[in-house]
């Protein structure tokens, strides 16, 4: 169906850190957009790369796919969005160029995920 399929070098795994340079990026596996979706979370910077899994004004895309047969993308959404949670994060990279951020004089976010009922919003 997608193809040629391109086998990668290593795969990666929640929580695993890579180095670049003086940089350290930890991957936080987050399901939901799709099976193998992950973050990347800069934990010094307080920086996360949230890619479609956060977008500032729609839900993301959720659904089945042939390689999870019998899953629950919604609920592994949700999951996920709730996971995100628990990183201090400052400053959120999104998908297409979209930035999200929380004011540090409050410390209340600017932005709550849509896809989340109200007492379960994703804070940063």
């Amino acid at each position: 169906m997608y193809g040629p399929v391109t086998n990668p070098d290593k795969f990666i795994d929640d929580h695993d850190v890579i180095k670049v340079g003086d940089r350290e990026l930890e991957v936080i596996w987050t399901p939901g957009h799709s099976p193998g979706h992950n973050v990347i979370y800069l934990r010094k910077e307080k920086v996360m790369i949230v890619g479609d899994h956060l977008l500032p004004k729609i839900t993301p895309h959720v659904g089945i796919y042939p390689d999870n047969v019998g899953g629950n993308p919604l609920g592994d959404f949700i999951n996920s969005q709730l996971k995100v949670q628990k990183f201090d994060v400052e400053t959120g990279l999104a998908g297409a160029r979209r930035h999200l951020s929380r004011p540090s004089a409050s410390g209340e976010p600017t932005y709550r995920a849509s896809s989340v009922p109200r007492s379960r919003d994703a804070r940063f």
